[in-house]
């Protein structure tokens, strides 16, 4: 993204180009964080992606991340309801927050 802001750019980029480099750009960064943690927590082989963007509608970051992640020796789970069980999980973190105070 950083040869954008160069106005000699020879090849001008399309917006479906942009965001397709977008997209994989927060797929790869979510992927790798992922994998540091289920590496620490030792459950590599299971790790569930909660959350709106990863919603049912948004097949193609599932198929980036799921990719992505299969590359770096993981296997990713999508649940049908995902931007919803993504709320409990806060809400649970909140509550347990809130617990320890």
């Amino acid at each position: 993204f950083g040869k954008l802001g160069d106005d000699g750019c020879a090849d001008p980029c399309s917006d479906r180009d942009l965001a397709r480099a977008l997209l994989q750009m927060v797929t790869q960064q979510s992927v790798l964080l992922a994998t540091a943690f289920a590496k620490n927590a030792g459950c590599i082989d299971r790790v569930f992606f909660v959350g709106g963007f990863v919603g049912e509608e948004n097949w193609i970051a599932r198929r980036a991340i799921a990719a992505n992640f299969r590359s770096l020796g993981g296997c990713a789970y999508f649940l049908r309801h995902s931007d919803f069980l993504g709320a409990l999980g806060s809400l649970r973190c909140a509550l347990r927050v809130a617990e320890g105070r």
